[in-house]
């Protein structure tokens, strides 16, 4: 019964994904300095759009993206944040919407806690899809019910609720008071929570937090979910994600066959430039109806 309506959730899922999975074409929502922001990191993945936008975390920035480091294709394999690079296909990753947690609970697959909480949020899951190739492997925890610094690792896809994330509020990186009534705000950038749907008791939710922990200062640590931290109502920057928007340094291929009377000029070349995309993560708004889903 459980495996017929999770059949039915990708049946969903592959008719919104395309225009609601989290950073996939944000393009639109890039700073103005961007011009043909591509979602991906390899360039493989640029096919189709197929790659969702580089997650990155708040307190170490835009020169870290989540990823697969060791590249294996093994359950339990640990994910952490890299160096942002478009030949790292460790850094392809694939952001699905699975459904509302309203109709999640309903289908037995989230606890009523997290119902109570996040009913009109949606639950997302993330594959790693290196070099745009499904890999069937996701984002998520071992076991249920979520514990204090447990680390994140690849699981099976379709392991509801192990596999399910929910996006949290957005968070500014620190208050107005640090930063002074006249200070320019707009070279900072907001921050998401990313909320395990793996728990029993999210009063005080689990989040996605790097560093090796709330207080840790390693980029390279093993993601883990630990529970939110907040100091006077600013949430831990360990705690706080964004997606970013790559561009590259020429708007077409630059190696066009050019016709015996025209002179060719060298391709512009360089690295990707790499921009938070404002929002963090789109917002979806949704309505609730009283029906029991299935």
């Amino acid at each position: 019964m459980r495996n017929r309506y999770r059949r039915a959730l990708y049946g969903l899922a592959a008719t919104v994904a395309v225009t609601t999975t989290l950073g996939l074409t944000a393009a639109g929502m890039a700073t103005a300095s961007v011009q043909s922001a591509k979602p991906d990191i390899t360039p493989a993945c640029t096919y189709g759009q197929y790659c969702s936008d580089p997650l990155f975390n708040v307190q170490f920035g835009l020169q870290y993206f989540q990823s697969n480091e060791s590249g294996s294709l093994n359950p339990g394999a640990p994910i952490s944040l890299s160096w942002a690079n478009d030949n790292n296909p460790g850094e392809d990753w694939r952001v699905t919407l699975q459904s509302t947690v309203y109709d999640l609970y309903h289908l037995g697959f989230v606890s009523s806690a997290i119902y109570l909480h996040y009913r009109t949020h949606f639950a997302f899951e993330v594959m790693w899809t290196p070099y745009g190739v499904e890999t069937n492997l996701c984002r998520g925890l071992a076991r249920n019910n979520a514990y204090q610094g447990e680390e994140v690792t690849l699981q099976p896809c379709g392991e509801f609720p192990r596999t399910l994330w929910i996006v949290g509020n957005n968070y500014f990186p620190a208050d107005h008071v640090a930063h002074g009534a006249s200070a320019d705000l707009s070279t900072y950038y907001g921050g998401n929570q990313i909320i395990t749907a793996d728990s029993i008791n999210p009063s005080v939710p689990y989040l996605l937090t790097a560093g090796g922990g709330l207080f840790g200062g390693d980029p390279f640590a093993p993601l883990q979910v630990d529970q939110q931290s907040a100091d006077d109502g600013v949430l831990n920057p360990s705690q706080a994600w964004c997606t970013a928007s790559v561009a590259y340094p020429y708007n077409s291929p630059p190696f066009e066959s050019p016709s015996p009377s025209t002179s060719i000029t060298p391709p512009t070349v360089g690295p990707p430039t790499y921009t938070a995309n404002d929002p963090c993560f789109p917002h979806i708004d949704i309505s609730v109806d009283t029906h029991v889903a299935g």
